[in-house]
Protein backbone atom coordinates (compact mmCIF):
# COMPACT_ATOMS: atom_id res chain seq x y z
CA UNK A 1 0.00 0.00 0.00
CA UNK A 2 1.36 3.32 -0.86
CA UNK A 3 0.96 6.44 1.38
CA UNK A 4 1.15 10.22 0.31
CA UNK A 5 1.88 12.69 3.17
CA UNK A 6 -0.69 15.32 2.06
CA UNK A 7 1.36 18.70 0.39
CA UNK A 8 3.66 18.27 -1.82
CA UNK A 9 5.68 21.49 -1.46
CA UNK A 10 9.30 20.63 0.56
CA UNK A 11 11.74 17.32 -0.28
CA UNK A 12 9.63 15.94 2.53
CA UNK A 13 6.20 17.03 1.72
CA UNK A 14 6.93 14.62 -1.08
CA UNK A 15 7.58 11.64 0.41
CA UNK A 16 6.04 8.27 -0.45
CA UNK A 17 5.72 5.03 1.90
CA UNK A 18 5.65 1.43 0.55
CA UNK A 19 5.66 -1.89 2.69
CA UNK A 20 6.02 -5.41 1.35
CA UNK A 21 4.75 -7.71 4.01
CA UNK A 22 6.75 -11.16 3.24
CA UNK A 23 6.40 -12.01 7.03
CA UNK A 24 2.20 -12.28 6.16
CA UNK A 25 2.17 -12.71 2.85
CA UNK A 26 3.15 -16.32 1.95
CA UNK A 27 3.30 -15.99 -1.95
CA UNK A 28 4.86 -12.74 -2.03
CA UNK A 29 7.85 -14.10 0.11
CA UNK A 30 8.28 -17.09 -2.54
CA UNK A 31 8.30 -14.29 -5.52
CA UNK A 32 10.95 -12.76 -3.54
CA UNK A 33 13.22 -15.93 -2.50
CA UNK A 34 15.98 -16.40 -5.12
CA UNK A 35 15.97 -20.73 -3.82
CA UNK A 36 13.80 -21.70 -1.75
CA UNK A 37 15.93 -22.47 1.24
CA UNK A 38 16.47 -20.72 4.50
CA UNK A 39 19.87 -18.80 3.03
CA UNK A 40 21.09 -15.24 4.23
CA UNK A 41 20.61 -12.78 1.78
CA UNK A 42 18.00 -14.67 0.26
CA UNK A 43 16.23 -11.92 -1.92
CA UNK A 44 15.65 -11.49 -5.34
CA UNK A 45 17.04 -7.26 -5.56
CA UNK A 46 16.28 -7.48 -9.19
CA UNK A 47 12.66 -7.68 -7.91
CA UNK A 48 13.02 -5.53 -5.18
CA UNK A 49 14.68 -3.09 -8.12
CA UNK A 50 11.75 -3.38 -9.92
CA UNK A 51 9.52 -2.69 -7.34
CA UNK A 52 11.83 0.35 -6.21
CA UNK A 53 12.16 2.20 -9.84
CA UNK A 54 8.07 1.64 -9.92
CA UNK A 55 8.35 3.92 -6.53
CA UNK A 56 9.87 6.40 -7.97
CA UNK A 57 8.11 6.68 -10.52
CA UNK A 58 5.63 7.47 -8.85
CA UNK A 59 6.71 10.14 -6.45
CA UNK A 60 8.33 12.03 -9.23
CA UNK A 61 4.78 11.67 -11.57
CA UNK A 62 3.15 13.18 -8.46
CA UNK A 63 5.34 16.31 -8.67
CA UNK A 64 5.18 16.37 -12.14
CA UNK A 65 1.51 16.43 -12.62
CA UNK A 66 1.22 19.66 -10.33
CA UNK A 67 2.22 21.45 -13.35
CA UNK A 68 0.95 19.23 -15.67
CA UNK A 69 -1.86 16.87 -15.85
CA UNK A 70 -0.90 15.40 -18.78
CA UNK A 71 2.64 15.00 -17.92
CA UNK A 72 4.36 11.43 -17.56
CA UNK A 73 8.34 10.84 -16.25
CA UNK A 74 10.49 8.02 -17.58
CA UNK A 75 14.19 6.87 -15.73
CA UNK A 76 16.96 9.08 -16.97
CA UNK A 77 19.51 7.30 -14.84
CA UNK A 78 19.59 4.60 -11.54
CA UNK A 79 22.01 7.13 -10.28
CA UNK A 80 22.93 4.90 -7.31
CA UNK A 81 22.19 1.60 -5.19
CA UNK A 82 24.41 1.34 -2.23
CA UNK A 83 23.41 -2.42 -0.39
CA UNK A 84 24.05 -2.02 2.69
CA UNK A 85 23.13 -4.76 4.98
CA UNK A 86 21.76 -8.67 3.27
CA UNK A 87 18.26 -8.76 3.20
CA UNK A 88 15.71 -11.49 5.25
CA UNK A 89 13.70 -12.56 3.13
CA UNK A 90 11.04 -13.76 6.21
CA UNK A 91 10.81 -10.14 7.02
CA UNK A 92 8.78 -7.29 5.58
CA UNK A 93 10.42 -4.31 3.47
CA UNK A 94 9.67 -0.94 4.31
CA UNK A 95 10.38 1.37 1.18
CA UNK A 96 11.04 5.22 2.01
CA UNK A 97 10.95 7.93 -1.46
CA UNK A 98 10.90 11.60 -1.64
CA UNK A 99 12.45 13.94 -3.72
CA UNK A 100 15.73 15.58 -3.07
CA UNK A 101 16.10 17.70 -5.56
CA UNK A 102 14.19 19.44 -8.45
CA UNK A 103 16.15 20.68 -11.88
CA UNK A 104 13.85 22.55 -15.07
CA UNK A 105 12.09 18.71 -15.91
CA UNK A 106 14.86 16.65 -14.15
CA UNK A 107 13.84 15.44 -10.73
CA UNK A 108 16.06 13.54 -8.05
CA UNK A 109 14.11 10.74 -6.11
CA UNK A 110 16.06 9.22 -2.93
CA UNK A 111 14.69 5.71 -1.36
CA UNK A 112 15.79 4.31 1.62
CA UNK A 113 14.98 0.57 1.78
CA UNK A 114 14.74 -1.30 5.29
CA UNK A 115 13.73 -3.96 7.38
CA UNK A 116 11.57 -2.71 10.45
CA UNK A 117 11.48 -4.78 13.81
CA UNK A 118 13.15 -3.96 17.13
CA UNK A 119 16.76 -4.10 15.47
CA UNK A 120 16.08 -2.15 12.17
CA UNK A 121 17.86 -2.87 9.23
CA UNK A 122 19.25 -0.51 6.58
CA UNK A 123 19.14 -2.82 3.31
CA UNK A 124 19.90 -0.37 0.97
CA UNK A 125 19.87 3.23 -0.72
CA UNK A 126 19.05 4.00 -4.10
CA UNK A 127 18.82 7.41 -6.04
CA UNK A 128 16.88 7.88 -9.08
CA UNK A 129 17.01 10.63 -11.74
CA UNK A 130 13.47 11.05 -13.05
CA UNK A 131 12.82 13.28 -16.10
CA UNK A 132 9.29 15.06 -16.89
CA UNK A 133 7.95 14.78 -20.30
CA UNK A 134 4.74 15.35 -22.42
CA UNK A 135 3.41 14.16 -26.00
CA UNK A 136 4.21 11.35 -27.71
CA UNK A 137 6.39 9.92 -30.62
CA UNK A 138 8.17 13.01 -32.27
CA UNK A 139 5.84 15.74 -30.18
CA UNK A 140 7.22 14.37 -27.02
CA UNK A 141 9.67 16.87 -25.03
CA UNK A 142 10.38 17.72 -21.91
CA UNK A 143 8.14 19.92 -19.78
CA UNK A 144 9.09 22.25 -16.69
CA UNK A 145 8.22 20.58 -13.03
CA UNK A 146 7.60 22.89 -9.89
CA UNK A 147 10.34 24.30 -8.02
CA UNK A 148 10.68 22.26 -4.77
CA UNK A 149 11.23 24.67 -1.07
CA UNK A 150 14.30 24.20 0.29
CA UNK A 151 14.54 27.31 2.31
CA UNK A 152 13.44 25.07 6.07
CA UNK A 153 16.05 22.72 4.85
CA UNK A 154 18.85 25.15 4.15
CA UNK A 155 18.21 27.18 7.58
CA UNK A 156 18.36 24.18 9.71
CA UNK A 157 21.35 22.93 7.73
CA UNK A 158 23.10 26.52 8.36
CA UNK A 159 21.92 25.86 12.09
CA UNK A 160 23.37 22.64 12.59
CA UNK A 161 26.78 23.60 10.57
CA UNK A 162 27.24 26.49 13.17
CA UNK A 163 26.74 24.39 16.35
CA UNK A 164 28.84 21.58 14.50
CA UNK A 165 31.54 24.12 13.86
CA UNK A 166 31.22 25.77 17.23
CA UNK A 167 31.38 22.54 19.37
CA UNK A 168 34.86 21.81 17.13
CA UNK A 169 36.48 25.14 17.82
CA UNK A 170 35.30 24.29 21.53
CA UNK A 171 37.47 21.14 21.70
CA UNK A 172 40.69 22.94 20.08
CA UNK A 173 40.48 26.22 22.36
CA UNK A 174 40.39 23.29 25.80
CA UNK A 175 44.06 21.96 24.40
CA UNK A 176 45.34 25.38 25.06
CA UNK A 177 43.11 27.32 27.42
CA UNK A 178 44.23 24.96 30.98
CA UNK A 179 41.15 26.63 32.84
CA UNK A 180 38.43 26.70 30.81
CA UNK A 181 37.46 28.83 27.19
CA UNK A 182 34.81 30.93 27.24
CA UNK A 183 33.06 31.78 23.99
CA UNK A 184 33.74 35.98 23.93
CA UNK A 185 33.21 36.87 19.86
CA UNK A 186 31.82 34.77 16.87
CA UNK A 187 34.25 37.12 14.20
CA UNK A 188 32.38 35.72 11.56
CA UNK A 189 31.21 32.94 9.84
CA UNK A 190 30.43 33.14 5.69
CA UNK A 191 28.08 30.62 4.13
CA UNK A 192 30.35 30.39 0.76
CA UNK A 193 27.89 27.31 -1.23
CA UNK A 194 24.66 25.51 -0.08
CA UNK A 195 25.17 22.12 1.00
CA UNK A 196 22.85 19.41 -1.36
CA UNK A 197 21.17 16.81 0.47
CA UNK A 198 23.19 14.06 0.04
CA UNK A 199 26.89 15.94 0.94
CA UNK A 200 29.26 14.85 3.25
CA UNK A 201 31.01 17.63 5.56
CA UNK A 202 34.22 17.68 6.39
CA UNK A 203 35.15 20.22 9.43
CA UNK A 204 38.68 21.23 10.17
CA UNK A 205 39.77 23.12 13.14
CA UNK A 206 43.00 25.05 13.78
CA UNK A 207 44.00 27.73 16.28
CA UNK A 208 44.84 31.35 13.93
CA UNK A 209 46.14 32.87 16.99
CA UNK A 210 46.88 33.60 20.63
CA UNK A 211 47.04 36.50 22.54
CA UNK A 212 47.61 36.99 26.68
CA UNK A 213 44.84 35.50 27.55
CA UNK A 214 42.65 34.67 24.99
CA UNK A 215 42.42 31.61 22.09
CA UNK A 216 41.35 32.41 18.29
CA UNK A 217 39.97 29.13 16.12
CA UNK A 218 39.25 28.99 12.33
CA UNK A 219 37.00 26.36 11.59
CA UNK A 220 36.53 25.11 8.19
CA UNK A 221 33.58 23.33 6.58
CA UNK A 222 34.39 21.29 3.09
CA UNK A 223 31.33 19.43 0.90
CA UNK A 224 31.61 16.28 -0.52
CA UNK A 225 29.35 14.88 -2.82
CA UNK A 226 27.65 11.65 -2.48
CA UNK A 227 29.52 10.37 -5.44
CA UNK A 228 32.78 12.46 -4.10
CA UNK A 229 33.38 13.68 -7.05
CA UNK A 230 32.55 17.87 -5.86
CA UNK A 231 34.85 18.85 -3.47
CA UNK A 232 34.09 22.62 -2.36
CA UNK A 233 34.51 25.20 0.34
CA UNK A 234 31.37 26.00 1.87
CA UNK A 235 31.98 27.51 4.90
CA UNK A 236 34.19 29.15 7.53
CA UNK A 237 34.01 30.18 10.71
CA UNK A 238 36.10 32.02 13.06
CA UNK A 239 35.46 32.36 17.19
CA UNK A 240 37.16 33.74 20.39
CA UNK A 241 37.45 32.81 22.90
CA UNK A 242 38.67 33.33 26.58
CA UNK A 243 40.88 31.39 29.02
CA UNK A 244 38.63 31.60 33.05
CA UNK A 245 39.13 30.46 36.14
CA UNK A 246 36.22 29.63 38.44
CA UNK A 247 36.01 33.26 39.02
CA UNK A 248 35.39 34.16 35.51
CA UNK A 249 38.44 35.90 35.69
CA UNK A 250 40.73 35.69 32.56
CA UNK A 251 43.93 33.58 32.81
CA UNK A 252 47.01 32.90 30.60
CA UNK A 253 47.23 30.50 27.74
CA UNK A 254 50.75 29.54 25.95
CA UNK A 255 51.39 31.06 23.08
CA UNK A 256 51.49 29.81 19.66
CA UNK A 257 53.32 31.07 16.53
CA UNK A 258 52.91 30.21 12.99
CA UNK A 259 55.27 28.39 11.29
CA UNK A 260 54.37 28.09 7.44
CA UNK A 261 53.25 31.15 4.86
CA UNK A 262 49.50 30.01 5.19
CA UNK A 263 49.62 29.91 9.03
CA UNK A 264 51.58 33.55 9.18
CA UNK A 265 48.54 34.78 7.02
CA UNK A 266 45.56 33.39 9.18
CA UNK A 267 47.84 35.15 12.12
CA UNK A 268 48.09 38.47 11.00
CA UNK A 269 44.25 38.55 9.60
CA UNK A 270 43.18 37.99 13.22
CA UNK A 271 46.18 40.06 14.77
CA UNK A 272 44.99 43.01 12.37
CA UNK A 273 41.38 42.51 13.69
CA UNK A 274 42.02 42.47 17.72
CA UNK A 275 43.96 45.71 17.40
CA UNK A 276 41.64 47.25 15.10
CA UNK A 277 38.72 46.00 18.17
CA UNK A 278 41.39 47.21 20.50
CA UNK A 279 41.88 50.65 19.18
CA UNK A 280 37.46 50.83 19.10
CA UNK A 281 37.33 49.82 22.62
CA UNK A 282 39.63 52.27 23.56
CA UNK A 283 38.83 54.97 21.50
CA UNK A 284 34.65 54.61 22.78
CA UNK A 285 35.89 53.82 26.49
CA UNK A 286 38.31 56.78 27.71
CA UNK A 287 39.94 55.24 30.88
CA UNK A 288 40.24 52.03 33.07
CA UNK A 289 40.96 49.19 33.25
CA UNK A 290 39.40 45.71 33.25
CA UNK A 291 41.51 43.83 35.17
CA UNK A 292 40.14 45.19 38.16
CA UNK A 293 36.97 43.51 37.71
CA UNK A 294 36.17 40.35 36.90
CA UNK A 295 35.23 38.88 33.61
CA UNK A 296 31.57 38.49 33.71
CA UNK A 297 31.62 42.50 34.47
CA UNK A 298 33.04 43.57 31.39
CA UNK A 299 30.45 45.30 29.16
CA UNK A 300 31.37 44.04 26.29
CA UNK A 301 34.11 41.00 26.96
CA UNK A 302 37.13 41.56 24.79
CA UNK A 303 40.29 39.08 24.70
CA UNK A 304 43.29 40.29 25.88
CA UNK A 305 45.44 41.04 22.46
Amino acid sequence: MVRPIDNMVRPIDTSLEQRLPLSTDVALQRRFMVVKEPLPGNVRYGLLLEVVDKLAEEVALRHARRTDPQAYVVTAAIEKVALRRPGDVNRDIELKARLNWVGKSSMEVGIRVEQPGSAPTHMASCYFTMVARVGEGDEARSVAVEPLEYLEAIDASRRDKARRAYELATIRAEELAPNRPVIVRVNRINFLQPVRIGDKLRLVSRVVYTGRTSVTVKVTIERISWDRVTRALCNTCVFTFVNVDERMRAQPVETVYPTTYAEDARYLEVYRWHQRLKARRAAGQGHGTRRERPYAQWPTPMPEP
